[in-house]
């Protein structure tokens, strides 16, 4: 997340990670994923990263970058904790 706040493109390598705002944001459209399986295929990771669009995944960091900040965490976290007394005062 700090490669956001820095304007760079973050380069993820798992498979299976869970990420904040995920029900909101499409991170496919700014971070690079690599299977773990390939962090040893220096060929595969050169392929990958020449093909990224550098200028609409960082225009998405931009749009996006607010959410990582403490206010944009609290107002994330805020949100779901109303939603979900909400939801508990409907069941």
């Amino acid at each position: 997340f700090e490669c956001l706040h820095v304007n760079t493109i973050p380069v993820l390598f798992a498979d299976d990670v869970i990420l904040p705002y995920s029900d909101e944001i499409n991170y496919e459209d700014m971070i690079v994923r690599i299977p773990e399986s390939q962090t040893n295929n220096f060929e595969e990771i050169d392929r990958t990263l020449k093909q990224i669009d550098i200028t609409s995944m960082s225009k998405k960091i931009n749009q996006e970058r607010h959410r990582f900040t403490l206010s944009g965490v609290q107002k994330y976290v805020k949100k779901g904790l109303i939603s979900h007394l909400i939801n508990k005062e409907k069941s």
